[in-house]
């Protein structure tokens, strides 16, 4: 009966001693260090079940993202620093591949009026208006993505080529210059800037910034 009592009060001390021990542990805080940094969070990082719990928005912030909170849903929304919403990719790229299409339409319908021996000037001036109209989309895709900036000025580049192709073509049914040779400068300088241009669409498409057009 003596030992048994020996046995107990020993049992009852060593457990004392090890839950002594677990508060110790989790009465000492836990750190939270990124990149270099401690964060003073309101919420302190805990061991629960032998994992660490640290607050999602303390870190998320931290590496650049921002967190917001939908209620609806119940859902914690954290997104990366430079991350664009599916939609906003999608209406993008359309914007992108629709004004690359007018550049390309147009890249026809000028080649068609500067070969043809009877292009009129009547034929010329519409032409004219929608290379106006399709620059100024162009200057605006850099505003969509910084992605699209060096396509839109190679865009710039072609549509300009093509602007003073079809003005030279005037001058030249016009009789004010016989300088054919000034007609062809701009096109020669216009397969360059095509080329580039074609070079940065299948550049984005490699990348994954667009689909395939």
């Amino acid at each position: 009966m003596k030992k048994f009592s020996t046995g107990l009060l020993t049992g009852l001390i060593i457990g004392l001693l090890l839950a002594g021990s677990a508060v110790a542990l989790a009465s000492t805080p836990i750190k939270l260090l990124i990149n270099g940094q401690y964060i003073q969070c309101d919420v302190q990082p805990q061991m629960i079940n032998n994992r660490v719990m640290v607050p999602a928005a303390y870190v998320a912030e931290a590496l650049g993202a921002t967190v917001s909170w939908d209620d609806a849903n119940q859902t914690v929304v954290i997104n990366g620093e430079g991350y664009v919403a599916p939609s906003t990719v999608n209406s993008n790229e359309q914007a992108f591949k629709t004004t690359a299409m007018k550049v390309a339409d147009l890249v026809l319908t000028t080649d068609k009026l500067v070969l043809k021996s009877d292009t009129t000037i009547e034929e010329i001036a519409p032409v004219l208006t929608e290379i106006a109209n399709t620059k100024k989309e162009a200057q605006g895709l850099s505003s969509l993505s910084p992605e699209f900036i060096t396509a839109g000025v190679d865009m710039i580049g072609c549509l300009m080529e093509l602007d003073f192709a079809l003005k030279t073509k005037a001058e030249i049914i016009n009789g004010s210059t016989s300088k054919d040779w000034v007609l062809t400068m701009h096109i020669n300088m216009f397969t360059d800037k095509l080329n580039d241009l074609n070079a940065e669409i299948k550049l984005l498409v490699n990348r994954g910034i667009i689909s395939p057009m």
